[in-house]
């Protein structure tokens, strides 16, 4: 693994991690420790290029997981405007937090019309007081001739934006790392 970007995230609406995919790595991870609303909602990340997030409805997800209840907790989408990798993700507690590892495959490669995303995550969902959920996340985003260099994040939540992230705390770090292929 190959540190690309390292991110703290600050209390903003949204916010892109531009030059983080080149031809030099097919396969990249992403690890995000503990991102947080500010209110209850949807984490959800497109792809960009020059800084412009592709909003075309052209990604599908995927969401499959269970809660500390052992309540199944599922989500699908397709032809939407971005992923949602943080199902119903609590912002109503400041302490909560979506932590998870993605893996995402030829983002920058523009031959390549479809571009894989795969991980897992916690989350404190919504259904009451924190409930700790563990999903399986896939999706995948499908346009030709599309090159993707960064990524931008946002949440769908009714006001909701990002609370603070501290370092030292281990809040709202977002790391990208290329996987040498060797």
């Amino acid at each position: 693994l190959n540190l690309i970007s390292s991110t703290t995230v600050g209390a903003v609406t949204n916010f892109t991690i531009n030059d983080c995919f080149n031809a030099t790595y097919t396969n990249y991870m992403i690890v995000i420790t503990n991102l947080m609303a500010n209110e209850d909602g949807n984490l959800r990340m497109r792809l960009t290029n020059g800084g412009n997030s592709e909003n075309s409805a052209n990604y599908r997800f995927a969401g499959t997981g269970f809660d500390r209840g052992g309540s199944a907790r599922t989500y699908s989408g397709h032809d939407n405007t971005s992923f949602n990798i943080s199902n119903s993700a609590d912002g109503d507690d400041a302490n909560s937090g979506t932590f998870g590892i993605y893996f995402i495959s030829s983002p920058f490669l523009s031959g390549n019309p479809r571009k894989n995303i795969t991980g897992h995550y916690k989350n404190s969902h919504t259904g009451g007081n924190s409930i700790d959920a563990t999903y399986n996340f896939a999706g995948t985003f499908e346009v030709s001739n599309y090159s993707a260099d960064g990524l931008f994040f946002f949440c769908d939540g009714s006001g909701a934006d990002f609370r603070s992230g501290n370092t030292s705390t281990g809040k709202g770090l977002i790391k990208i790392y290329g996987i040498s292929d060797s």
